[in-house]
């Protein structure tokens, strides 16, 4: 019987989960900014970003150091502990990226040229959230796996009892 409920359960959830997954798919996500920078400045911005495919395109008017660093949290220590995802020195351009886990990131601008810098950003992520698609996988795995080993471990007592 808990065969069938654990199957019931995680197929109803894992569909839930792939109806919102669906509609996450189709809502691209838009982050425009625009930083006025001195040399040898830098601006800092906190995004909160799901594992998804990104674009960034940047225009500058002097070169910039552009880096996108992942940090487990905003206390001191975290702050220690972040990786770059992403670092181009660039005047403008189109890149293209991968955002490999949800959480908090870095956006790091960095005046390199000897003049202000008016800088735009225009980021937008897009395609599947990864995390939520293994979720699914597992959700929708889980049930039939406990339907098999609940009508394997009826079989085995029913040859043992006869």
């Amino acid at each position: 019987m808990w065969g069938r409920a654990v199957l019931r359960i995680s197929l109803v959830l894992g569909l839930a989960l792939t109806l919102m997954m669906a509609m996450r798919v189709y809502h691209v996500k838009e982050i425009k900014s625009h930083h006025g920078l001195p040399p040898d400045a830098l601006s800092i911005s906190i995004l909160e970003l799901p594992p998804r495919s990104c674009r960034i395109e940047i225009q500058a008017s002097q070169p910039i150091l552009l880096q996108l660093n992942y940090t487990p949290g905003l206390d001191p220590d975290s702050l220690r502990k972040n990786y770059s995802v992403f670092s181009v020195l660039t005047n403008s351009g189109i890149f293209y990226l991968r955002i490999p886990r949800r959480g908090l990131y870095l956006l790091i601008l960095i005046n390199m040229g000897t003049g202000y810098a008016d800088v735009e950003i225009y980021m937008s992520l897009y395609g599947v959230e990864s995390d939520l698609l293994s979720a699914v996988i597992v959700l929708v795995s889980l049930g039939p796996a406990a339907y098999i080993l609940e009508c394997l471990i009826n079989r085995v007592r029913r040859l043992q009892g006869s």
